[in-house]
């Protein structure tokens, strides 16, 4: 099952999303990315981001961290986190 791609719907001021990747450029980007960004919710609601290494494959993200760090707590807690390829680290 293919993820469904939702226009984003942007605040006033940032412009107007025109168009979607189809999942297959997606998938590409995700599978090269030599690192991620994951993003989690804190308790408090505030958004918690930071860069990690990671791998994509046969359509699953996998990624490492120690069980103390608050990266794990809230990706675990709770049931919304994302990631992204984009990385200001030079290739």
């Amino acid at each position: 099952m293919e993820p469904i791609a939702e226009r984003l719907d942007l605040p006033d001021g940032y412009g107007t999303a025109n168009s979607t990747m189809a999942w297959e450029a997606v998938r590409e980007r995700l599978e090269q990315a030599p690192r991620y960004w994951l993003v989690t919710t804190l308790r408090d609601g505030r958004a918690h981001v930071v860069p990690v290494d990671g791998v994509w494959l046969d359509d699953t993200w996998y990624y490492g961290g120690s069980p103390e760090t608050s990266t794990s707590a809230t990706s675990s807690a709770t049931r919304g986190w994302w990631c992204t390829w984009r990385t200001p680290w030079p290739r």
